[in-house]
């Protein structure tokens, strides 16, 4: 089970090091759903393109909505396996998949209901897709990032 809280993301920070807080379930339940779209409409689109089915009206919106769908698990497949929604605090500062911000280079730290922004030489936008308590999670990193000036 991930921390899930202030407490739990200290104690884990000082136990290990580090503190990784991993994509939610939300995008990869927004993966299968999507998967479900894209195998759906693009069975019956492979069929008409075969010529085993023939095409009507609703057969072409089938077939572009298979495309977008595609498209969209693609991203979701893409951001999920390059841990772009990968959260990591440490010694070192905050990292957000492959974005890296220092410790010294963070200026501020802002909060909405949906994300957290750490502001620096570029900003890291940390979303409901890692976070379920973005107000929180805003309040425990300046806490952090007091302790690292």
């Amino acid at each position: 089970m991930p921390p899930d809280g202030p407490t739990e993301w200290t104690t884990t920070l000082r136990d290990t090091g580090r503190l990784v807080i991993r994509a939610r379930r939300f995008p990869i339940l927004m993966l299968v759903v999507w998967s479900g779209l894209l195998i759906t409409n693009g069975t019956s689109t492979v069929a008409r393109l075969t010529g085993a089915e023939p095409w009507g009206g609703l057969a072409y919106f089938r077939a572009v909505f298979a495309l977008v769908a595609l498209i969209v698990v693609a991203g979701f497949l893409f951001y999920l396996l390059t841990g772009a929604w990968t959260l990591t605090i440490d010694a070192e500062g905050v990292t957000l998949g492959r974005r890296h911000l220092a410790w010294p280079a963070i200026t501020a730290i802002s909060a909405t209901e949906q994300a957290v922004t750490v502001h620096g030489d570029a900003n890291l936008r940390i979303t409901g897709n890692t976070l379920k308590d973005p107000k929180a999670f805003a309040r425990w990193l300046t806490t952090e990032l007091e302790t690292h000036r």
